[in-house]
């Protein structure tokens, strides 16, 4: 297993598992869904073109052989108040064949070395409550519990 950071030439691969990503949380969310998310495939690449070769954002990906079964998206962000940045994982995702063998750990890590080595104080995420197993998962990493998030969807 290896864990290599993604470039504008995996941004297939990038797109399909964060998709991949959305599918199976929309799953645990309403075991009734039956659609697959394609909003990455269909929305996001000008951004990831814009974005992947700035210092602001690290894709990672956790590559088997010729496949890619595992991401991990972080962020800088700027805590102006503070006066420092931190960052921020906004997916992270194993495919289930790949569960429970230590991608995720892999992925997390490098995440941590790629903010270590930005000098940025803190990583934060935000996990949806229904997704147990990712929440012990953090735990598990010295993650702690902080406060709650909220969203407001503008039109």
């Amino acid at each position: 297993m290896n864990i290599v950071k993604a470039n504008l030439s995996h941004k297939k691969e990038v797109l399909r598992l964060l998709d991949e990503f959305r599918t199976t949380v929309n799953k645990i969310m309403d075991p009734e869904s039956s659609s697959e998310s394609r909003s990455a495939r269909d929305n996001g690449e000008g951004l990831y073109e814009k974005l992947i070769p700035t210092d602001d954002i690290a894709v990672f990906l956790a590559q088997e052989k010729d496949n890619y079964v595992g991401i991990i998206t972080i962020n800088k962000i700027p805590q102006l108040r503070k006066g420092y940045y931190i960052a921020e994982v906004e997916e992270m995702y194993v495919n289930n064949n790949y569960q429970g063998k230590e991608v995720a750990k892999k992925l997390m890590l490098a995440g941590i070395e790629w903010a270590k080595s930005n000098n940025l104080a803190y990583i934060r995420l935000e996990s949806a409550m229904e997704l147990p197993r990712a929440h012990a998962f953090y735990s598990k990493l010295n993650f702690r519990e902080y406060g709650k998030a909220f969203i407001l969807k503008l039109d």
